[in-house]
């Protein structure tokens, strides 16, 4: 009698130690899931900054292209406006180059459906002022699309910084909801 109660109290003990065992798997793994999540929006956030950046850098490079019209300069505005496209379309579609996964809220998306005009806006004629230097030099086009540019960058700078706040909040929930 003796031994098989000790016998059922070794079984309880050993299903109790598998259960534990199983729950601390099972939260590790879901931690673990929840980290690699957290390294997705980190990225996400990275990148959504850098457009700000990047929408001032193209500005800031048209300016100087205006006030001096250099290839090398050109050729910079060339680089970041292929930069500012892979990470826009990166943040909307997702990137594995860049590492993003491009699973956005509804919410991100109504927003960067706002800025898509100003972001249009400023990748053409960008590329209009790359190719009226390489090409034909038409002052005109030139300093409309100067212009152009300049009147959208600041909506698209500001509406960015927007788009950049929602991450971070998504992101805190998230980790909110991990707590």
């Amino acid at each position: 009698m003796r031994s098989t109660r000790f016998k059922r109290l070794g079984l309880l003990y050993l299903i109790a130690l598998l259960g534990i065992a199983l729950s601390i798997i099972t939260s590790q793994s879901l931690v673990q899931r929840f980290i690699g999540n957290q390294e997705d929006d980190s990225r996400v956030i990275n990148v959504a900054g850098r457009q700000r950046m990047l929408s001032q850098k193209i500005s800031k490079l048209i300016l100087k292209i205006q006030n001096n019209p250099k290839a090398r300069l050109v050729d910079q505005l060339d680089s970041t406006i292929m930069l500012f496209t892979k990470s826009h379309q990166g943040l909307l579609n997702g990137d594995e180059e860049l590492g993003l996964k491009g699973r956005n809220s509804d919410t991100v998306k109504s927003m960067f459906s706002g800025i898509q005009s100003h972001y249009n806006e400023i990748v053409d004629n960008a590329k209009t002022i790359i190719s009226t230097y390489r090409v034909d030099g038409d002052s005109a086009s030139f300093e409309k699309s100067i212009d152009l540019i300049l009147d959208h960058e600041h909506a698209f700078l500001i509406n960015m910084d927007r788009i950049v706040f929602q991450y971070d909040d998504e992101a805190k929930q998230k980790v909110s909801l991990l707590s």
